[in-house]
Formats: C-alpha cells, structure tokens, sequence
C-alpha cells in the first residue's frame, strides 16, 4: 500500500495503514473535533476564470499577525509570493496583475494566516 500525505493546519499526518479515502475522512473528523483557530474565516477569489486582474477577498473573525499568499502551477511552482503583513478582524481585499501568465492555464492560490494553511483556491487563467 503506498503512503499518503495529508496536511491538516500545517501538520503533515501519515498512515501506511489506511487508504486515501480513509484519511480523508480521518482528515474531516479531526476538522469537525478541532479547535480550528479560523473558524469563521470567509473568502472569495474573482473573477474566475480570470483574464487580468484578480481579487482576493478574505474575512478575518479575529486578527491576524501575518498573511501569506501565494499563487503556484499544479506542479508547485511558484508566480506570485506576498507576505501582507498584519490585518484587524473584518473583510480585506487583495488584487494580483496575472495578465502575464499562462492562458488557458490552472494555478492554486494558498494562504496562511499566522503560518496555518487555511484554505487553497483553483484559478483559471483564460
């Protein structure tokens, strides 16, 4: 059986023991049991497919210390890397110039709010 990565909040969970579906729902469990420090954290990434300017817009039910965005290939290379810096509880909107990239390519926008990866986005550049 092959290995599986998952990673939950920044933490790497590994188990030869169990499937992929296995961990994944593991994986669901544990986010419905935990004390998820961003819960109540929204966000939205438009236009989608996108041509030129993107804007990401994100909810903070509290303060955060340090935003880290950052938009790569389905292959981990990286294209856009912003440290924001810190923001007080409420909503903030963020715009990346992508008219330079790829068309007719996908990318992944992830973020981290004071170093846990919260949430990722899929992105097609038209």
């Amino acid at each position: 059986m092959s290995l599986h990565k998952v990673e939950l909040f920044g933490h790497v969970v590994y188990s030869p023991d169990l499937s992929y579906d296995d961990l994944l729902a593991r994986e669901e469990e544990i986010l419905n049991q935990s004390n998820n420090p961003w819960e109540g954290m929204t966000y939205s990434v438009y236009p989608n497919p996108v041509y030129s300017d993107l804007t990401f817009e994100l909810y903070l039910p509290k303060p955060v210390n340090n935003l880290h965005i950052q938009l790569h290939t389905p292959m981990g290379i990286v294209v856009i890397d912003r440290n924001e810096g810190s923001f007080s509880e409420g909503t903030h909107k963020f715009r990346f110039n992508v008219g330079n990239l790829r068309a007719n390519s996908h990318y992944v926008m992830d973020f981290w709010l004071d170093g846990y990866l919260v949430q990722g986005a899929v992105i097609l550049k038209k």
